[in-house]
């Protein structure tokens, strides 16, 4: 038994609209395929952007430390006489402030990266009284 279903004058089988849906899913997937694509390819790009001043800023930390741990040593050594010691404790702080800001930032981009920010959202949404389930 077959069922007909008149459109616009035309007689259109079941078997006909059947053919048009799965034809429709088909290309509902190619452009769902070609958006993950591009989302992803957007989503690296961001990474890469943020991880760049991520790793400036972990270099200046280590400088930083570095010296600051050169100042401390030259600070024993001088007991307060306020020799070598001073410059390299100014250098030295100022580069691990820079490092730590850099890193900080850094930080921040990375946690706005689509694979986390989906995880961030969803958790958002379970905490949200009016949605939770009976």
């Amino acid at each position: 038994m077959m069922n007909h279903v008149v459109e616009n004058g035309q007689e259109t089988t079941s078997a006909g609209l059947i053919a048009g849906i799965v034809e429709d899913a088909k290309e509902l997937a190619v452009q769902q395929l070609k958006l993950f694509q591009v989302e992803t390819r957007n989503e690296l790009h961001q990474a890469k952007e943020a991880a760049v001043p991520f790793f400036i800023g972990m270099a200046c930390s280590l400088v930083g430390a570095i010296l600051l741990g050169l100042m401390a040593a030259q600070l024993l050594e001088r007991w307060l006489l306020l020799p070598s010691w001073a410059g390299l404790g100014i250098v030295g702080g100022t580069a691990l402030l820079a490092g730590l800001f850099l890193a900080l930032w850094g930080n921040r981009q990375l946690n706005q990266v689509w694979p986390l920010s989906i995880v961030n959202e969803n958790e958002k949404e379970d905490k949200q009284p009016w949605k939770m389930k009976p």
